[in-house]
């Protein structure tokens, strides 16, 4: 009988032993941001065990982080040919799909994670994310809050997005009520600050609102770099957009995406930008900068 392909003999207990540790350590430096490094470490996992899922799947995780897209996706179908019910892997994986705007093929990997672990609180964060991106709204909020229930620190700053996403549902008194909640708990918060803006503007109009657009400009103004220019450059957008400043907000908007193509998501899905789609030529070049 011939001897089995490298990657089905399994390694002896040394082997798997330094497969562990290797794993482990890369496990805290992605937890810590330090990507490659953690790469190295699973890398040095699977030169010892190469039939390890686990570190296939790591190193999945860590690509995608890292926006090395083809090399995530495989090393994550590489890790479900060997552990295919890997709920974590599925979710992922699915994360990575979504990062190609995938959407769909994003939602049957996380639907199949959630079959598998149905309270799985990461895999229901993201259905809901992909809900959003998808327009199902109602289908969102419903696992916002499963999510919320089951793991709140996931969404840190929840008042503010389930205000948000009644905002989409046009229950405005309902937004509104949690808008002032997320600014109540924290009157400093930037993003608190914005969503009552936003939220004001679509119940009261821009002019009644100019207190709320004044405080949430002032404090994305002032913010400093650790909130990023790239975020800090569209929530400006977005305040001057509530404002009818649409060229404004434009320009803006093409800075931001300049910066982070990740802005064209927030700015798909902010009710900021709702108005502008009564201008036609407005609302293409708002296209055209959201589809680049």
């Amino acid at each position: 009988m011939s001897a089995a392909p490298p990657l089905l003999r399994r390694p002896g207990r040394d082997a798997r032993q330094r497969a562990r540790r290797s794993l482990e350590e890369g496990d805290r430096a992605l937890a810590d941001g330090r990507r490659d490094e953690a790469r190295a470490c699973f890398d040095r996992a699977l030169e010892a065990d190469p039939s390890c899922a686990k570190a296939l799947a790591h190193r999945g995780e860590a690509n995608r982080l890292a926006g090395r897209m083809d090399e995530a996706l495989a090393d994550f179908d590489r890790a479900l040919d060997l552990s295919p019910d890997s709920a974590w892997t599925l979710a992922h994986r699915g994360a990575a799909h979504r990062m190609r705007g995938h959407y769909r093929t994003a939602m049957a990997d996380i639907e199949r994670a959630l079959a598998l672990r149905p309270d799985y609180p990461w895999a229901l964060g993201y259905r809901c994310l992909l809900h959003e991106f998808l327009g199902d709204f109602q289908a969102c909020l419903r696992d916002f809050d499963r999510t919320v229930a089951l793991c709140p620190q996931l969404f840190p700053d929840h008042c503010s997005e389930r205000a948000t996403l009644l905002c989409q549902l046009d229950r405005l008194e309902e937004a509104r009520s949690w808008a002032r909640r997320a600014v109540n708990e924290d009157p400093d918060r930037r993003l608190a600050l914005y969503t009552r803006a936003v939220v004001e503007t679509r119940i009261a109009g821009p002019e009644r609102a100019a207190p709320h657009i004044a405080a949430a400009r002032a404090a994305w103004s002032a913010a400093g770099p650790e909130a990023g220019r790239a975020i800090t450059h569209y929530r400006l957008a977005g305040l001057c957009a509530l404002q009818g400043r649409f060229e404004e907000a434009l320009d803006l908007l093409a800075q931001a995406i300049d910066l982070s193509a990740a802005i064209r998501e927030f700015a798909l899905l902010d009710p900021a930008w709702r108005d502008l789609g009564r201008d036609p030529g407005l609302a293409a070049r708002f296209a055209s900068l959201i589809n680049e």
